[in-house]
């Protein structure tokens, strides 16, 4: 079998290609574009013996890989380059007319230059382990991960958070050789989803991921129990916006039985706060004190109800930016028979939210 080898010529560099055998016939070569980007044409050697039927098979390292390799120039790897470096090696070798396999990023590459290029001459092409869209790609690596032990969810969604916090490199992902981000899409999803065999870590993952809400880990673990009762129940897959419904429905801004109408804080004492309730449709005014706001409200709260609790854990953090920001607010009670409730408020005031939050927690009761 005849094998021919040679460079091409390209941006300042070289591209190199390898030829088995010849075209006899009206057989048209077949041009393989190996993956990575980052790999090199030789696994593709095993084809050679498709040149026995008189056709001529052409592999070629894209520039920056295997033979054609390049030291120092990232600004290079790019689509564009290796898109365009395709088109000239159809030119350079005179090949009108091809058969075309891409095999996973040869298959990505194959697309787009089908579909944006429109190239002439082609007579067949084979995708082979390729994907047409990197989002929904992306996407499916999040619905795969939900299907993991509880334990190795919780460590995926610690890396990341400890990647966003800590500005990793782009390539340091916990379960994913590439950020989505840094090839133009977002790992948001639509059709993420959860069933009842997810952990705490991936359904808090995706809340935060996909709406912003970071709930203490306690908090996840609650909400965990309520999106699989209700998974269990339904007999189906949660999607991302289905279990954001159930995080509301569950925990947020709830107002009833209880609601605090208003509050107003004076700092004698500590802090005196005022408390307008709505219990059952009744309302009381209270005054209480406290260490802080929110256990002044709380202290009122207890001394109108005769409720027993004690804030056992409370968070903030920032939902929106700009001056009209929403504050969330989370609140974790222990009640006198041992029982944690969760609730969670919302409000352009921080210190709104958090009263919500307490009073939702209440209402959890």
């Amino acid at each position: 079998m005849k094998i021919t080898e040679g460079y091409m010529p390209y941006l300042g560099y070289k591209t190199y290609y390898r030829i088995a055998g010849e075209c006899s016939g009206n057989k048209k070569p077949l041009i393989l574009l190996h993956g990575g980007p980052g790999s090199t044409h030789n696994y593709f050697e095993v084809l050679d013996q498709l040149a026995d039927e008189g056709r001529a098979i052409i592999s070629y390292d894209q520039l920056g890989c295997g033979n054609s390799y390049v030291e120092g120039h990232s600004e290079l790897w790019c689509s564009e380059t290796w898109m365009n470096e395709l088109i000239e090696l159809r030119k350079y070798l005179g090949l009108d007319e091809i058969h075309l396999l891409g095999q996973s990023w040869g298959g990505m590459l194959s697309i787009e230059y089908l579909c944006d290029h429109k190239p002439e001459g082609i007579k067949s092409v084979i995708l082979s382990s390729t994907h047409p869209s990197a989002k929904l790609w992306a996407q499916e690596q999040h619905r795969m991960i939900k299907f993991m032990s509880q334990e190795d969810q919780d460590a995926i969604a610690k890396g990341m958070a400890y990647r966003k916090e800590h500005n990793e490199h782009r390539w340091t992902c916990p379960y994913i050789p590439v950020d989505p981000h840094d090839i133009g899409r977002t790992y948001d999803a639509d059709v993420i989803r959860i069933n009842s065999q997810s952990g705490k870590g991936g359904i808090g993952f995706v809340l935060e991921q996909n709406y912003g809400y970071n709930l203490p880990p306690k908090m996840r673990e609650a909400l965990g129990y309520k999106v699989k009762s209700v998974s269990d129940h339904s007999h189906k897959e949660l999607s991302a916006t289905e279990v954001l419904h159930i995080f509301e429905d569950t925990f947020l801004n709830r107002r009833k039985p209880l609601n605090v109408i208003e509050a107003h804080f004076a700092q004698v004492n500590g802090i005196t706060a005022t408390v307008t309730l709505d219990l059952n449709g009744q309302r009381k005014v209270v005054t209480s004190v406290g260490n802080g706001r929110l256990d002044a409200v709380a202290n009122a709260i207890q001394s109108a109800t005769g409720m027993e609790f004690h804030l056992e854990n409370y968070s903030e953090h920032s939902l929106d930016e700009g001056s009209t920001s929403r504050a969330a607010s989370y609140v974790g009670l222990t009640w006198g028979d041992g029982t944690v409730t969760w609730g969670a408020g919302t409000d352009t005031d921080i210190i709104v939210a958090g009263v919500k939050a307490l009073v939702s927690a209440i209402n959890n009761k």
